[in-house]
């Protein structure tokens, strides 16, 4: 992810100037200044410097379509709103729309065990011990993220305190500013790397015996499902792999699926996932100008806005997709609001509005 101080320091002013933070001192673009800004709100600023860069990797990046069988989606995400789906259906996530639509694909199909993959793994104990948490990005937008079994703290809590981390820590400087240091593809890499070069020396100390069984299946049924095709030509760990990165934003999170699926990646093959991918990306693309272009102050400010509290913007769901924004007495936007784990309204406005 791109973490420029000088981009950082341009939102903070902005966000000062709309009484969004304090600061104090005679220069607020000088390093030198004192911002009174908490970490929840330094995070928020992080989050959504995140959300342009990924979105402005899926507008770029040439994705292979998804397939998804008949069935498996019940309402399609267009530009007019949901249509149902009575056939298969061809995703491109380079489209805004058809990554809702696969959002609620997967949301569906890995948290209900009445949904028609879990029909198609019965008793699979991987799908049965994952749940959903609602997760909501400020105001106007609404999403689902889907958490692993509580059984992989073991396993993340051990890499924390190794030496593997550690050395990790003293080598990377996002981990030493801490800019939201979970998210780093490297570290995935590391656990990945310290997984396998442990596994056998755990114990699982405080477990039972049944505990253990029961981490040894889901882990056991995660690999005889990962690699398949059911989807096309990406398997069920690819398509879980482009969730993460959507939905997590690929950060390492003890309950986050990402974290559980590092574990099991052929790092050899790397380059060939989407996580290689976008790592490749990371490292091509460090100029905070390349998504400048993208910043609209209006996005971020939403992120600050309380839906109850708020005088600067009138908030309106409109039907099971839509919510009509309007700030003071501007002209209103359309946005959609479930299943949106991008709130980019006023860029998408401006991208695909025009």
């Amino acid at each position: 992810m791109i973490r420029s101080e000088k981009l950082i320091d341009k939102l903070i002013a902005d966000l000062h100037f709309h009484n969004y933070m304090t600061i104090t001192g005679d220069d607020i673009m000088s390093n030198n200044h004192n911002v009174v800004i908490t970490n929840s709100k330094k995070q928020v600023i992080l989050d959504y410097i995140d959300d342009v860069y990924i979105d402005y990797f899926f507008r770029t990046h040439t994705f292979r379509p998804i397939i998804i069988p008949k069935g498996f989606v019940e309402k399609r995400y267009t530009e007019q709103g949901t249509v149902l789906v009575t056939s298969d259906l061809s995703l491109c996530l380079n489209n805004i729309y058809d990554r809702y639509t696969f959002i609620s694909f997967i949301f569906q199909n890995f948290c209900f065990r009445s949904s028609r993959l879990h029909q198609q793994f019965p008793l699979n104990s991987f799908l049965q011990n994952l749940s959903a948490d609602e997760n909501m990005h400020g105001a106007a937008s609404q999403s689902y993220q889907i958490n692993t079994s509580h059984f992989m703290a073991y396993e993340y809590n051990h890499f924390l305190e190794s030496d593997c981390y550690k050395m990790a820590q003293k080598n990377d400087w996002y981990l030493q500013k801490e800019f939201n240091y979970h998210a780093s593809v490297p570290v995935l890499i590391k656990f990945n790397e310290y997984r396998h070069e442990n596994w056998y020396k755990f114990n699982f100390e405080g477990f039972t015996n049944v505990g253990i069984k029961t981490i040894s299946d889901i882990h056991e049924d995660y690999i005889k499902l990962k690699e398949s095709h059911l989807f096309g030509d990406y398997t069920i760990e690819d398509i879980l792999l482009i969730y993460s990165l959507l939905v997590e934003k690929f950060k390492f999170k003890e309950d986050d699926i990402l974290t559980f699926i590092s574990m099991f990646l052929d790092i050899e093959a790397l380059d060939n996932s989407i996580l290689g991918e976008f790592h490749n990306f990371e490292i091509s693309t460090t100029d905070y100008k390349i998504i400048e272009p993208y910043i609209f102050m209006k996005d971020l400010y939403l992120r600050f806005t309380s839906p109850t509290k708020t005088k600067a913007f009138t908030l309106k769901l409109i039907d099971d997709m839509f919510i009509e924004i309007q700030r003071f007495n501007e002209t209103p936007i359309k946005a959609v609001f479930f299943n949106n784990p991008l709130p980019l309204p006023y860029l998408y406005n401006h991208l695909y509005n025009k």
